[in-house]
């Protein structure tokens, strides 16, 4: 059994986690969850055309309650996702939700400001899902420079980018700023963040798996009022996948045997390989615009278009 492998004390807490998660989301199928969300949707949309009362009113509150809708349907996938494994070693619907979840995360991301930099952690858990049509579009849709959020998100996100990019001469300027912004007082989780980055562009396998065994020792206390994400250290599963993909050749050798509790081997080898065909949910009977968006991922959406397919 996949709890096992934590002590106790982690064990209650995670089958509290479980509980609390099974009284909100009364479902363990992906369809039904979202379908829940969408219908709560509909309830809100209702509620404000009775409440229309000047001009703008409504399509300015419509997209408000759409986006909650995406956080929120986004969130309760993830979470059941990550629970069902943990108490019914149930992976196959762990790797299902997070693909799903995550796919309409970035539609929550791209009808929201482009200008920030916290997605960065979205298109990380894209790559740790080997999800990279995903990242493609992340790429594409957040093409500028960040210009908003804190300092160390916004280095930590160009960072990957250029390295997804291969921009050379940028990745020289990260690896400087990366030194200076280390002199920082960072908690040893976020100083083993940037460092994971610089291992991949100045190649050293040995730094990576430094890096990498920091972040997973520290996840606990980094994620400590995260719930249940504080045991999967996902972002960890991601940074490897961002070695292994975008760096073959250097990294074609690379080779880890982490025993961290929040690091799942057969997770990260079952995402290795997945085709995600067979992960396609039936949303189509939820609503046919967002099914279309999931699978598709535009750069671009009209968030009003989900209400003509009602």
């Amino acid at each position: 059994m996949y709890l096992d492998r934590y002590p106790k004390i982690e064990q209650d807490e995670i089958r509290m986690f479980y509980s609390i998660n099974k009284e909100d989301i009364n479902s363990t199928d992906i369809n039904e969850i979202i379908n829940e969300r969408f219908e709560n949707l509909i309830n809100t949309i209702n509620k404000l055309r009775m409440r229309e009362n000047k001009k703008g009113y409504l399509l300015k509150s419509n997209s408000d309650a759409i986006k909650h809708f995406l956080f929120f349907s986004s969130e309760n996938v993830e979470k059941t996702g990550i629970v069902e494994r943990f108490i019914n070693n149930n992976l196959d619907f762990e790797i299902a939700a997070l693909y799903v979840s995550n796919r309409i995360k970035y539609l929550y991301n791209i009808s929201s400001s482009r200008d920030g930099s916290t997605y960065i952690f979205d298109l990380l858990k894209a790559l740790a899902l080997s999800d990279y049509k995903l990242v493609e579009k992340y790429m594409v849709a957040f093409n500028g420079t960040s210009s908003e959020g804190h300092p160390f998100s916004k280095l930590f996100c160009e960072t990957i980018k250029t390295i997804i990019n291969n921009d050379l001469y940028k990745q020289c300027e990260y690896i400087k700023a990366i030194d200076d912004y280390n002199k920082k007082s960072l908690s040893q989780y976020d100083s083993a963040l940037l460092d994971s980055v610089k291992a991949i562009i100045v190649k050293s396998t040995e730094q990576l798996n430094r890096s990498l065994e920091i972040m997973l020792k520290q996840n606990k206390r980094k994620y400590s009022d995260d719930g249940i994400i504080k045991y999967f250290c996902i972002n960890a599963h991601g940074i490897i996948n961002l070695a292994r993909h975008y760096m073959k050749d250097e990294f074609k050798d690379f080779s880890h045997d982490y025993k961290h509790t929040n690091w799942d081997e057969e997770f990260f080898n079952t995402t290795s390989d997945i085709s995600f065909d067979i992960y396609n949910c039936n949303l189509e009977k939820i609503n046919q615009k967002l099914a279309t968006w999931i699978k598709d991922l535009p750069t671009e959406i009209l968030l009003e278009e989900v209400l003509n397919c009602i």
